[in-house]
């Protein structure tokens, strides 16, 4: 059985996926869909020669005269018209599947080229989580090596933040560690009460109505009273006054007073300075404090001599 020459033609796609699935060099390879790019739609009008090739391929023309010596041996490409070097004309070539192709080449149904293809393809895809499972891996402890907290093992759980701490223990035991404090706070429960809060608080916070509001008997200095060497305002306030210390500084420094009220002292010549003393007035008699009357005082009338 004889086979026509137009029998063999085929189209640039057929040609090009019967290539892709051969088992053949990647120089050979490249040769073939180097030479298929000139290549019409149905096949024809391949004007590749010897010199283009090599220059496609990047290497000397003999090695590009080799390739299209093997694509016509094997049955992959068919010379149609050759060239003229007086006229300037190269080689015409067309793609074919000669009946031998397979003979000379190994090519691979097109049922396991698409297995072999979806193997590869889930291996990628296996290789690409496990990467980035260890990519994950690798951040996490170099973030550890650096003192980064991690964020799974700084959670807390929901028990640990509702449930109260209790601190009555510590508190009782703060109280009763020093027994003078414990006596202290038996006898003067109301002293050692503002004792506490005075040492929690500092001088700025407290409150201004713990100081003594000023009177008309008393002194700034002595908005502050005086605590003994114990600290007991108490015993300090009953010491003053058993030993019979003057509480008023202003009784003390008041000058005295003659029996009208008036000044006490003396004058130069030694004369009251009251005037009424001079003159010899009695004194005069106080009057009710309800009735807040004026005090009188009687006067010697003169007489015209």
């Amino acid at each position: 059985m004889t086979t026509n020459a137009h029998d063999l033609g085929v189209t640039v796609g057929a040609w090009n996926a019967l290539v892709r699935r051969a088992r053949i060099s990647d120089k050979h390879k490249l040769s073939a869909l180097i030479v298929s790019s000139y290549a019409d739609a149905d096949g024809t009008g391949i004007h590749c020669g010897v010199a283009r090739l090599a220059l496609d391929l990047g290497g000397s023309q003999s090695t590009a005269r080799r390739y299209l010596k093997w694509l016509r041996d094997v049955g992959l490409i068919e010379l149609v018209r050759p060239g003229n070097r007086r006229k300037r004309l190269s080689d015409e070539y067309r793609l074919i599947l000669g009946p031998d192709i397979l003979e000379h080449v190994e090519v691979v149904d097109p049922a396991t080229y698409d297995a072999a293809r979806d193997e590869i393809r889930d291996a990628n895809r296996a290789g690409a989580r496990a990467r980035e499972a260890r990519a994950r891996v690798d951040q996490r402890s170099s973030k550890v090596s650096a003192g980064e907290p991690d964020q799974r093992s700084s959670r807390v759980s929901a028990d640990e933040v509702t449930q109260p701490v209790d601190n009555s223990d510590q508190r009782s035991s703060k109280v009763s560690a020093d027994p003078e404090d414990a006596e202290t706070i038996s006898a003067h429960p109301g002293r050692a009460l503002k004792t506490s809060i005075s040492a929690h608080l500092e001088h700025d916070q407290r409150s201004p109505m713990d100081e003594r509001p000023p009177s008309l008997n008393t002194y700034p200095e002595e908005l502050t009273s005086p605590l003994t060497d114990d600290g007991d305002l108490e015993a300090a306030v009953t010491h003053s006054r058993a030993n019979g210390e003057a509480t008023n500084p202003v009784s003390s420094t008041r000058p005295d007073r003659c029996v009208h009220g008036l000044g006490g002292g003396r004058r130069d010549d030694g004369t009251p300075e009251c005037a009424l003393c001079r003159r010899g007035a009695p004194a005069a008699d106080p009057a009710p404090e309800r009735e807040q009357l004026a005090t009188v005082i009687p006067f010697p009338t003169r007489r015209a001599s």
